[in-house]
């Protein structure tokens, strides 16, 4: 059975990560020319003396220091995770660009065979979108309105205005005891509040309803649901196999140079 793309795309992160690490790896060792260097040191006794005290000492004299690795070895072995990296990068582009759905939403659909690669870009702006819709505010619960035609779209008005009174403080003349014929009237200044006037305030707004905004936010999500399905189904889009990419480029790159002597 072939794989899908959604296998591929589970599979990337692995294969960029095995890839960075023998990467890193490789530049370590390539770092350390010992690893490279060898040697065979042997000690060949001129001075006339028996054969045992010669032979231990010339066997004791030797030296022995093999190459660890090769240069072409290492990178032999780097190349592996190198190609495989490419042509995995390959197969998910060539299989994106046959990687296609339609996007239904509530049983309408509102574009045809669009990329899985948009569609993801898609989801991540449609989220963010969704936060603007979830951090608009609402009008005032309780208070009663309506909309104001003449103001523009997407403007209220309270219904009922508000009516408040305005009082003014003064000083007053009080008569205490009125004037009789045994004593004079007797008057005492105090301070007294009245009416003076009326304040009426009339509420505007520009946000929306709790109704708009649920019904907004309930739109966006099952528009989110249903851009996450079509790229759940574009990625059930068989893998298209391509060429050895990473072994051309490989193979290019580390081609043995042909020199004829004249």
């Amino acid at each position: 059975m072939s794989a899908q793309l959604h296998e591929l795309l589970a599979a990337e992160g692995d294969v960029k990560d095995r890839h960075a690490k023998m990467h890193a790896e490789t530049l370590q060792v390539l770092g350390k020319p010992e690893m490279f260097r060898g040697l065979t040191k042997r000690l060949s006794i001129t001075k006339e003396m028996d054969q045992a005290t010669k032979g231990n000492m010339e066997a004791g004299g030797n030296e022995i220091k093999v190459v660890t690795t090769t240069v072409d070895e290492r990178l032999a072995y780097d190349a592996t995770f190198f190609t495989n990296r490419v042509n995995h990068q390959l197969r998910k582009e060539l299989t994106n660009q046959q990687a296609k759905a339609d996007l239904i939403v509530d049983n309408v659909t509102l574009a045809r065979n669009l990329p899985a690669t948009f569609l993801l870009s898609l989801e991540q702006l449609l989220t963010e979108r969704r936060a603007l819709y979830a951090a608009s505010p609402t009008l005032q619960a309780g208070v009663e309105w309506e909309i104001d035609e003449q103001a523009g779209k997407g403007r209220w008005k309270t219904k009922h205005p508000e009516q408040v009174t305005k009082t003014e403080k003064s000083m007053k003349a009080v008569v205490l005891y009125p004037h009789s014929d045994k004593h004079p009237a007797q008057v005492k200044e105090a301070m007294q509040e009245e009416v003076i006037g009326l304040y009426t305030t009339s509420h505007q707004s520009g946000m929306w309803t709790s109704r708009r905004k649920a019904e907004v936010l309930g739109r966006i999500d099952r528009l989110i649901i249903g851009v996450k399905q079509a790229r759940a189904k574009a990625n059930q889009t068989e893998v298209v196999c391509g060429d050895n990419v990473g072994t051309t480029l490989i193979d290019f790159i580390e081609a043995s140079e042909v020199r004829t002597s004249k």
